[in-house]
């Protein structure tokens, strides 16, 4: 039963992760789309091409219905390293946080849970 547990403690915990990285891949592509694009483009067709980023959907990027098909290459590809920039922040701080918590909570001689008997 433990090991079940633990099992889908991790799966849900992937889940939910992967499914943050991409927000916060979307919203560092749609702010620097943002930041690139003249004043006047609606933030919902912005996040429809961050989107389309995102996904390497090259085809919906090209049809004139997208903004994106009038920005440069080199907006898009800044756009991709903000995105994934966030996304690099975010798993790095998970882990700095997650790495302090079991230094807490395992180190030797200490208050943690090594010394439980």
């Amino acid at each position: 039963m433990a090991s079940g547990i633990d099992m889908s403690a991790r799966l849900i915990t992937l889940a939910v992760n992967i499914a943050l990285m991409g927000i916060f891949l979307v919203e560092g592509i749609a702010s620097a789309l943002q930041r690139a694009v003249p004043k006047g483009i609606e933030l919902a067709q912005l996040r429809g091409a961050a989107e389309a980023i995102a996904a390497g959907n090259a085809e919906a990027l090209a049809t004139d219905r997208m903004i994106v098909g009038n920005l440069p290459e080199a907006a898009v590809q800044h756009g991709l390293i903000a995105g994934f920039g966030l996304v690099m922040i975010y798993a790095g701080a998970g882990a700095l946080i997650l790495a302090i918590l079991s230094f807490i909570l395992f180190r030797p001689g200490g208050t943690g849970l090594n010394n439980c008997k």
